[in-house]
């Protein structure tokens, strides 16, 4: 549950001034606890706008991102998954074969450097839209430097 401090900041200063297809880029040093805030604003867009909310996952196995997405958040993460208002683009677990058997998880084919963004395009059009229906998407990468960690250098990260 996040504190009527963080509920203020977050949907007084940030979410209002943002526009639709807006972005928000998050930086915090290694060893910070940074990370925990786009999870808090991008469970605060799902619930207080009614959108379906998509976590990129380019850095840990499935179990542990939604570890850490409850520990950021507190909200009631599996009801949310029930209710199919969050899925998961699992780059990683694509990578490296690891392929939780969950309905809110997409994984994608063999992913490269090359077909990543081919790919996330189409996994947009045939699974994620369809979802959302009229609705807003927020989307929540998870990390960014861990593409760079899967497919290595910038020229993969810049793609993305």
């Amino acid at each position: 549950m996040m504190t009527l401090a963080e509920e203020n900041i977050i949907g007084g200063e940030i979410v209002s001034t943002m526009e639709s297809g807006s972005i928000l880029s998050i930086f915090y040093d290694t060893y910070s606890m940074g990370w925990t805030f786009g999870f808090k604003i991008f469970y605060y867009l799902i619930n207080h706008y009614n959108s379906l909310g998509v976590i990129h996952n380019y850095s840990l196995p499935v179990p542990r991102l939604i570890s850490r997405a409850i520990f950021a958040s507190k909200p009631d993460l599996i009801e949310t998954l029930k209710r199919r208002k969050l899925l998961i683009v699992d780059i990683f677990g694509s990578k490296y074969n690891i392929h939780p058997n969950e309905d809110y998880v997409i994984p994608i084919t063999n992913p490269t450097e090359e077909t990543l963004v081919p790919k996330i395009e189409k996994i947009n059009k045939e699974r994620i839209h369809p979802l959302a229906k009229t609705g807003n998407i927020v989307r929540l990468i998870y990390t960014v430097d861990g593409s760079v960690a899967l497919f290595g250098g910038e020229v993969p990260t810049l793609k993305t």
